[in-house]
């Protein structure tokens, strides 16, 4: 009996996680018109779609339409006001640029990628980056 209340509890539970589940986990497709590091991975420039806590909570995946894909770590981010547009946020360090932060129009809550090693290298010859800031559609 313990065991199917908790079978119970368990999908009720998960029912919830779901529709409750913030924005900025619906997918984004954005044209990014530069080449970019995001994690430990160089990407070519392109048509992109983003999937925040993909495959799982924390993790963020893109994939390009020509076919090349990263999976990154990612750490919730909160701002004061929701944000105004869906939009990724690259620092960049010269012609460098380096995703760092994912949005959803309507929400305070976005996903931050921490430095990787090749970011913190370009950086130490920077006093800090440039924002470059992407609008994408959902």
């Amino acid at each position: 009996m313990k065991k199917d209340g908790f079978v119970v509890a368990t999908f009720l539970g998960l029912l919830l996680a779901h529709a409750v589940a913030p924005a900025y986990a619906q997918a984004i497709k954005v044209e990014i018109p530069f080449d970019f590091v995001a994690a430990k991975a160089t990407l070519p420039a392109g048509e992109y779609r983003v999937d925040p806590n993909q495959p799982t909570q924390g993790m963020l995946r893109l994939v390009s339409s020509k076919g090349s894909a990263a999976i990154c770590f990612t750490q919730g981010i909160e701002s004061a006001q929701p944000s105004n547009s869906t939009k990724l946020v690259f620092n960049r360090y010269g012609n460098h640029y380096f995703l760092s932060q994912v949005w959803s129009v309507g929400n305070n809550l976005g996903r931050v990628l921490p430095p990787s090693q090749a970011e913190r290298e370009i950086a130490r010859s920077f006093s800090k980056p440039e924002k470059e800031i992407l609008t994408a559609s959902k």
